[in-house]
Protein backbone atom coordinates (compact mmCIF):
# COMPACT_ATOMS: atom_id res chain seq x y z
CA UNK A 1 0.00 0.00 0.00
CA UNK A 2 2.89 2.34 0.75
CA UNK A 3 4.43 1.67 -2.64
CA UNK A 4 1.16 2.21 -4.51
CA UNK A 5 0.45 5.41 -2.56
CA UNK A 6 3.78 6.89 -3.66
CA UNK A 7 3.73 5.40 -7.16
CA UNK A 8 0.15 6.47 -7.99
CA UNK A 9 1.03 9.86 -9.59
CA UNK A 10 3.22 8.12 -12.17
CA UNK A 11 1.54 4.69 -12.16
CA UNK A 12 -1.87 5.92 -13.32
CA UNK A 13 -0.80 7.99 -16.37
CA UNK A 14 1.88 5.50 -17.46
CA UNK A 15 -0.32 2.40 -17.21
CA UNK A 16 -3.80 3.79 -17.94
CA UNK A 17 -3.17 7.09 -19.74
CA UNK A 18 -3.38 10.78 -18.91
CA UNK A 19 -7.20 10.90 -18.98
CA UNK A 20 -7.18 8.87 -15.73
CA UNK A 21 -5.03 11.41 -13.82
CA UNK A 22 -8.08 12.62 -11.78
CA UNK A 23 -8.23 9.15 -10.16
CA UNK A 24 -4.77 9.51 -8.57
CA UNK A 25 -5.98 11.11 -5.32
CA UNK A 26 -8.89 8.65 -4.85
CA UNK A 27 -6.46 5.77 -5.40
CA UNK A 28 -4.12 7.18 -2.75
CA UNK A 29 -7.03 7.50 -0.31
CA UNK A 30 -8.03 3.90 -1.06
CA UNK A 31 -4.46 2.83 -0.31
CA UNK A 32 -4.98 4.13 3.23
CA UNK A 33 -8.24 2.16 3.38
CA UNK A 34 -6.41 -0.95 2.17
CA UNK A 35 -3.79 -0.47 4.89
CA UNK A 36 -6.47 -0.45 7.62
CA UNK A 37 -8.22 -3.44 6.03
CA UNK A 38 -4.98 -5.44 6.05
CA UNK A 39 -4.86 -5.10 9.85
CA UNK A 40 -8.56 -5.95 10.17
CA UNK A 41 -8.00 -9.22 8.27
CA UNK A 42 -5.64 -10.37 11.04
CA UNK A 43 -8.53 -10.59 13.49
CA UNK A 44 -10.84 -12.76 11.35
CA UNK A 45 -9.11 -16.17 11.83
CA UNK A 46 -8.54 -15.37 15.51
CA UNK A 47 -12.23 -14.66 16.14
CA UNK A 48 -13.35 -17.71 14.17
CA UNK A 49 -10.93 -19.98 16.03
CA UNK A 50 -12.38 -18.79 19.35
CA UNK A 51 -15.93 -19.40 18.15
CA UNK A 52 -16.97 -15.75 18.22
CA UNK A 53 -18.58 -15.87 14.79
CA UNK A 54 -21.81 -14.26 16.04
CA UNK A 55 -19.97 -11.32 17.58
CA UNK A 56 -17.97 -10.94 14.38
CA UNK A 57 -21.10 -11.10 12.20
CA UNK A 58 -22.85 -8.38 14.20
CA UNK A 59 -19.86 -6.09 13.89
CA UNK A 60 -19.60 -6.87 10.18
CA UNK A 61 -23.25 -5.88 9.77
CA UNK A 62 -22.65 -2.62 11.62
CA UNK A 63 -19.59 -1.96 9.46
CA UNK A 64 -21.56 -2.52 6.23
CA UNK A 65 -24.24 -0.08 7.43
CA UNK A 66 -21.58 2.53 8.24
CA UNK A 67 -19.88 1.89 4.89
CA UNK A 68 -23.14 2.42 3.01
CA UNK A 69 -23.83 5.62 4.95
CA UNK A 70 -20.30 6.97 4.46
CA UNK A 71 -20.34 6.25 0.73
CA UNK A 72 -23.78 7.84 0.36
CA UNK A 73 -22.59 10.94 2.23
CA UNK A 74 -19.44 11.12 0.10
CA UNK A 75 -21.27 10.96 -3.24
CA UNK A 76 -21.91 14.71 -3.00
CA UNK A 77 -18.14 15.31 -3.40
CA UNK A 78 -17.70 12.80 -6.23
CA UNK A 79 -15.19 9.98 -6.37
CA UNK A 80 -12.89 11.64 -3.83
CA UNK A 81 -15.75 11.88 -1.33
CA UNK A 82 -16.64 8.22 -1.86
CA UNK A 83 -13.00 7.20 -1.35
CA UNK A 84 -12.88 9.17 1.91
CA UNK A 85 -16.12 7.49 3.01
CA UNK A 86 -14.64 4.04 2.36
CA UNK A 87 -11.46 4.96 4.28
CA UNK A 88 -13.46 6.24 7.26
CA UNK A 89 -15.53 3.04 7.28
CA UNK A 90 -12.31 0.99 7.20
CA UNK A 91 -11.05 2.76 10.33
CA UNK A 92 -14.35 2.04 12.10
CA UNK A 93 -14.21 -1.61 10.96
CA UNK A 94 -10.71 -1.99 12.41
CA UNK A 95 -11.85 -0.44 15.70
CA UNK A 96 -14.86 -2.79 15.89
CA UNK A 97 -12.78 -5.93 15.28
CA UNK A 98 -10.07 -4.77 17.65
CA UNK A 99 -12.55 -3.98 20.42
CA UNK A 100 -13.95 -7.52 20.61
CA UNK A 101 -10.47 -9.05 20.46
CA UNK A 102 -9.05 -6.84 23.19
CA UNK A 103 -12.11 -7.29 25.41
CA UNK A 104 -12.13 -11.11 25.14
CA UNK A 105 -8.42 -11.95 24.99
CA UNK A 106 -5.54 -11.09 27.33
CA UNK A 107 -4.17 -8.61 24.82
CA UNK A 108 -4.02 -4.81 24.72
CA UNK A 109 -4.10 -2.51 21.73
CA UNK A 110 -0.45 -1.61 22.35
CA UNK A 111 0.51 -5.30 22.38
CA UNK A 112 -1.19 -5.76 19.02
CA UNK A 113 0.65 -2.85 17.44
CA UNK A 114 3.84 -3.95 19.21
CA UNK A 115 3.59 -7.25 17.35
CA UNK A 116 3.50 -5.21 14.12
CA UNK A 117 6.71 -3.37 15.06
CA UNK A 118 8.94 -4.84 12.36
CA UNK A 119 6.68 -4.06 9.35
CA UNK A 120 5.99 -0.60 10.79
CA UNK A 121 9.69 0.20 11.10
CA UNK A 122 10.61 -1.26 7.70
CA UNK A 123 7.73 0.59 6.03
CA UNK A 124 8.66 3.93 7.61
CA UNK A 125 12.24 3.55 6.42
CA UNK A 126 11.05 2.60 2.94
CA UNK A 127 8.59 5.51 2.79
CA UNK A 128 11.21 8.00 3.95
CA UNK A 129 13.81 6.93 1.39
CA UNK A 130 11.36 6.65 -1.51
CA UNK A 131 9.78 10.03 -0.70
CA UNK A 132 13.26 11.58 -0.65
CA UNK A 133 14.08 9.99 -4.00
CA UNK A 134 10.79 11.26 -5.45
CA UNK A 135 11.52 14.77 -4.20
CA UNK A 136 14.89 14.71 -5.98
CA UNK A 137 13.68 13.00 -9.18
CA UNK A 138 10.40 14.83 -9.84
CA UNK A 139 12.02 18.11 -11.02
CA UNK A 140 14.18 16.12 -13.43
CA UNK A 141 11.73 13.59 -14.89
CA UNK A 142 8.28 14.99 -14.05
CA UNK A 143 5.54 13.83 -11.67
CA UNK A 144 3.80 11.58 -14.22
CA UNK A 145 6.89 10.15 -15.94
CA UNK A 146 7.69 6.46 -16.47
CA UNK A 147 11.20 7.12 -15.13
CA UNK A 148 9.74 8.15 -11.78
CA UNK A 149 7.58 5.01 -11.72
CA UNK A 150 10.67 2.86 -12.30
CA UNK A 151 12.60 4.66 -9.54
CA UNK A 152 9.80 4.28 -6.98
CA UNK A 153 9.07 0.66 -7.95
CA UNK A 154 12.74 -0.33 -7.73
CA UNK A 155 13.53 1.51 -4.51
CA UNK A 156 10.47 0.32 -2.55
CA UNK A 157 11.36 -3.41 -2.33
CA UNK A 158 15.11 -2.72 -2.12
CA UNK A 159 14.76 -0.37 0.85
CA UNK A 160 12.13 -2.54 2.56
CA UNK A 161 14.24 -5.70 2.35
CA UNK A 162 17.44 -3.77 2.94
CA UNK A 163 16.00 -2.41 6.19
CA UNK A 164 15.72 -5.96 7.48
CA UNK A 165 19.36 -6.74 6.82
CA UNK A 166 20.32 -3.61 8.76
CA UNK A 167 17.99 -4.07 11.76
CA UNK A 168 17.29 -7.84 11.78
CA UNK A 169 14.09 -8.19 13.77
CA UNK A 170 13.94 -11.75 15.12
CA UNK A 171 10.31 -12.39 14.09
CA UNK A 172 11.12 -11.62 10.45
CA UNK A 173 14.26 -13.76 10.63
CA UNK A 174 12.15 -16.66 11.91
CA UNK A 175 9.69 -16.29 9.02
CA UNK A 176 12.49 -16.15 6.43
CA UNK A 177 14.23 -19.20 7.92
CA UNK A 178 10.96 -21.13 7.95
CA UNK A 179 10.27 -20.24 4.31
CA UNK A 180 13.81 -21.16 3.24
CA UNK A 181 13.60 -24.44 5.15
CA UNK A 182 10.35 -25.33 3.42
CA UNK A 183 11.78 -24.36 0.04
CA UNK A 184 14.82 -26.58 0.59
CA UNK A 185 12.59 -29.57 1.44
CA UNK A 186 10.58 -29.03 -1.75
CA UNK A 187 13.70 -28.67 -3.91
CA UNK A 188 15.21 -31.87 -2.51
CA UNK A 189 12.21 -33.77 -3.86
CA UNK A 190 12.78 -32.50 -7.41
CA UNK A 191 14.48 -35.37 -9.31
CA UNK A 192 17.04 -33.18 -11.07
CA UNK A 193 18.11 -31.48 -7.84
CA UNK A 194 18.08 -34.43 -5.44
CA UNK A 195 20.56 -36.31 -7.67
CA UNK A 196 23.10 -33.48 -7.64
CA UNK A 197 26.40 -34.22 -5.93
CA UNK A 198 26.20 -31.58 -3.20
CA UNK A 199 22.74 -32.82 -2.13
CA UNK A 200 23.98 -36.43 -2.02
CA UNK A 201 26.97 -35.40 0.11
CA UNK A 202 24.74 -33.53 2.54
CA UNK A 203 22.52 -36.57 2.96
CA UNK A 204 25.47 -38.86 3.58
CA UNK A 205 26.88 -36.55 6.26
Amino acid sequence: MGWLFLAAPSFIPVIYGEKWIPTILPLQIMCLSGLFDSFTLLFTPMLQARGWVGNQARRKGLYLAILAGAVYAGIEWGIIGVAIGVAVASVVHLALMMSITVSRLPMTVWQFFGAMRSPFVYSLIMLGIVMGAKWLAEPIYGVHSPELLIIVSALAPITYLGSHFLIRFKDVDDIINELLGGLKKVLRKVPVIKNMSFVQKKRST
